[in-house]
């Protein structure tokens, strides 16, 4: 990294160490000191879920056939029946929770969901069961759970713990389609903004927690906050994390465009995208946040906009119009000339896909990047988004399963490589502009192959090389665009 030589931004010591609290943002399953967190970094960034096999022709399985995409049991009692009046007990559920204060409302649906529901029973085995006949009404009593135990009982790791279930179920309905099968919170207390308010306010309270947050069945409760960091973990040069750099959270539900532009956390944290989501969650619960903007040496504004321009949410208009409009209303921005604020880009469309105008508005802003190249669709834009001297490159978001997936199927373990790492992409040529060379990841594929030749057309390895081919996900989500992507191929590789 460079450090910023602008007397109007941040100083260099405040960088390095926001560096260094991402990179440990990046990866949940880091402790300790960050030279442990440099050497695992790549291979243990966290999720739920991830991109996996797939193929276009001759009856080879696509993207849409990976079990990630499977329709969801539960989907058919959304649309036939949201209010679940075709099963009397949670309809009485429904009408009864209605009336209730959230205090009372969370009693009502710890009694009725343990004594009732889940009587005698394991409780993620029989809440899968039940959520198929009434989905809402088990996401409807885990929030006003969740909500009880926070705002009542001030127990964070047990609205924590509730939260997470919660999160588990509606991560795989859109907001608005979750909306829409609330009745906009009229039907069930709920909606996408309610969670949303309730996952930030876990998130905050768990900032400077020793106790712990994060339950596991297996060692009770861990230590610290969501992240099971604590307060005094050090970052660097004996820094602790509650002294480094100070980040002020910009408050979702204090702009209107924040609120559609960083709605539907739930749903968009999964996937590199939810790079997003994770690095928002991170800066809400580290120990470094501060609510005084006097004493803040950056600004955090969260969007989730690379998941929601891939799966249509809105626009690349409408996002550039809210970017806009968002950075006028900032209250802070023009302090600095917005130097001091930091924003995330997930995507391979840069900060050019959701806010194509940027360049007039926060040229001088710190980016949090996951691909730095440019983006191939954008044939009149030849200059990268990322500016070395100012911007941060992280790793995406990759999911646990993947990670372990591709490990199993590499023939060289991974104790047995000097370095390891995770890449993903679909199998990109240079940008137009940059002529008709062969692009770096169609130079790692030759590479692979001279060394190791090629298997099933899907599978390279060699001794330093694990190579997996695969579609990207639009490709798999609108059910085919060769003539869009070309050749394309998603890539895993450990290199040595």
């Amino acid at each position: 990294l460079k450090q910023p030589t602008s007397s109007a931004g941040p100083s260099p010591p405040a960088y390095q160490s926001l560096a260094a609290g991402v990179l440990r943002a990046a990866n949940p399953c880091a402790a300790g000191t960050m030279p442990r967190f440099a050497a695992v970094v790549l291979l243990c960034s966290a999720a739920h879920t991830a991109i996996s096999s797939a193929g276009r022709e001759g009856g080879a399985k696509t993207l849409a056939d990976d079990p990630s995409f499977k329709r969801p049991d539960f989907a058919d009692s959304i649309v036939e029946d949201p209010r679940c009046e075709h099963h009397s007990d949670w309809s009485n559920f429904r009408l009864q929770l209605l009336q209730l204060g959230p205090e009372d409302a969370g009693a009502w649906s710890l009694t009725f969901l343990f004594d009732w529901v889940l009587a005698n029973s394991t409780m993620m085995d029989k809440l899968d069961n039940v959520s198929s006949e009434c989905f809402m009404g088990v996401v409807s009593a885990l929030y006003s759970i969740s909500v009880d135990k926070l705002m009542s009982s001030r127990s964070v790791d047990g609205a924590a713990y509730f939260y997470k279930t919660l999160d588990q179920y509606v991560s795989s309905l859109h907001p608005e389609k979750l909306n829409v099968a609330a009745g906009n919170g009229t039907w069930w207390p709920v909606t996408d903004e309610a969670i949303g308010m309730l996952r930030r306010a876990i998130l905050r309270e768990s900032a400077n927690s020793t106790k712990g947050t994060a339950i596991r069945s297996t060692s009770g409760r861990s230590p610290g906050n969501a992240f099971q960091v604590l307060p005094d973990d050090i970052v660097e040069h004996d820094i602790p994390l509650s002294g480094s750099a100070k980040v002020f959270v910009y408050g979702v539900e204090d702009y209107p465009e924040l609120q559609v532009l960083a709605g539907g956390a739930s749903f968009c944290r999964d996937n590199q995208w939810g790079f997003e989501v994770m690095l928002h969650d991170w800066f809400l619960a580290c120990p470094c946040r501060t609510d005084d903007p006097e004493e803040a040496d950056f600004f955090f504004v969260p969007h989730y906009t690379a998941c929601h321009l891939n799966v249509g949410t809105f626009s690349e208009l409408e996002s550039q119009a809210l970017f806009e409009s968002l950075v006028h209303s900032l209250r802070f921005f023009n302090r600095t000339g917005g130097h001091d604020h930091i924003f995330v880009w997930g995507s391979g469309m840069g900060a050019d896909g959701p806010f194509r105008s940027w360049r007039r508005f926060i040229e001088h802003s710190v980016f949090l990047m996951t691909e730095t190249e440019l983006w191939n669709p954008y044939a009149d834009i030849n200059v990268s988004s990322y500016t070395p001297w100012k911007d941060i490159v992280l790793p995406g978001r990759l999911g646990l399963k993947e990670v372990y997936g591709s490990e199993q199927m590499s023939v060289t373990p991974p104790d047995q490589r000097r370095f390891l790492a995770e890449f993903v992409g679909w199998w990109r040529p240079l940008h137009v502009s940059q002529g008709s060379a062969d692009s770096p990841r169609k130079a790692i594929l030759r590479w692979a192959g001279d060394a190791g030749g090629e298997k099933d057309r899907r599978e390279l390895e060699s001794d330093e090389l694990f190579i997996k081919q695969d579609v990207p996900y639009s490709e798999g989500r609108v059910h085919g665009l060769p003539d869009f992507f070309g050749s394309s191929l998603l890539v895993v590789c450990r290199c040595c």
